[in-house]
């Protein structure tokens, strides 16, 4: 018999390209854990066949869940790809503006150019980290409200109308997601390194059918990602080719200086909500209960983080 201990456990997942079928060569990329429940959820049924010699002529598997958690703390880009996974689209790229001939000025309510399509590749609900500007009202993070090719509309609003020399403005806008209709499913292998016999076990299919964030004062930023699979597997040897990713060593964000805003509607949430755990299920596989905060709605919430803060 083979034992293993879950502290030398690895877990790690490669992107299908078809539902349920691991790419030719995979490259696996280690994912950041802190616990998990990866199940095949096997039902048996034993059959009731009689024997002249009493014994039990089969036991015949009825029924499979492939599904589980993975539980996590949240540090910068380790959970993108699981992320866009769980909103079906794709994280949007971030973008630097630098000024040219001191094309980029602010004003009273916004930034703006004297080009026609400056800021064409920001979005409109995004976070932008403007430098440069003499007065320090003017450098800081804003949140655009608005978007054209020449201005950019922005909460708070800038401090005083400015125009810095040259180069010296920039813009650095963050990355976003939105909901979108594009499934994602990885192959997840569960690796356990110790075992006398090495085993591993594949998960097949493995789409993000929900996530939770776990925000609290004073506490490291948790969170889950909630799988629902194809198929699963033991096996005792890797795939043909495969290679790994060594994982990122980001720091971990916690809920004092990485978290920028959170908003409702478009309203910012106050200090009174900071101590409760919040933005439990805000997401789900798409179905009767899918709250509202993440479908075509009245509704919407967005959650601004920053990394090193």
């Amino acid at each position: 018999m083979s034992f293993a201990t879950a502290n030398r456990t690895d877990l790690k997942r490669v992107k299908e390209t078809v539902w349920g079928t691991t790419p030719a060569s995979p490259a696996l990329k280690t994912l950041r854990y802190t616990g998990e429940t990866l199940d095949d959820g096997i039902t048996t049924e034993k059959s009731k066949e009689i024997r002249a010699d009493r014994m039990v002529s089969d036991l015949i598997i009825t029924d499979a869940a492939i599904s589980g958690d993975i539980n996590f703390e949240l540090s910068y880009a380790s959970f993108d790809d699981l992320f866009e996974s769980a909103f079906m689209t794709a994280v949007s790229t971030p973008v630097t503006i630098t000024g040219i001939a001191a094309d980029i000025s602010s004003s009273a309510t916004a930034f703006t150019s004297t080009l026609g399509t400056k800021f064409n590749t920001i979005l409109v609900g995004t976070f932008i980290r403007v430098t440069g500007f003499t007065n320090p009202g003017n450098n800081g993070l804003f949140y655009v409200t608005a978007q054209s090719g020449t201005s950019l509309t922005v909460s708070p609003v800038p401090a005083a109308v400015e125009t810095p020399a040259g180069t010296s403005a920039v813009i650095k806008s963050g990355a976003m997601l939105r909901n979108g209709t594009t499934e994602q499913s990885y192959t997840i292998a569960e690796i356990f390194n110790d075992a006398t016999v090495l085993t591993r076990r594949h998960f097949f299919g493995m789409r993000v059918k929900g996530f939770t964030l776990d925000m609290k004062t004073g506490s490291i930023l948790t969170g889950k990602f909630s799988f629902i699979g194809k198929n699963a597997s033991y096996v005792t040897s890797g795939f043909a080719s495969e290679t790994t990713v060594a994982v990122n060593t980001n720091q971990v964000m916690n809920c004092v200086t990485n978290i920028a805003a959170i908003e409702v509607d478009g309203t910012q949430l106050g200090s009174p909500l900071v101590d409760e755990s919040y933005l439990k299920d805000l997401l789900r596989y798409p179905g009767t209960d899918v709250p509202r905060s993440f479908v075509p709605s009245s509704r919407r919430c967005r959650v601004h983080l920053v990394a090193g803060r």
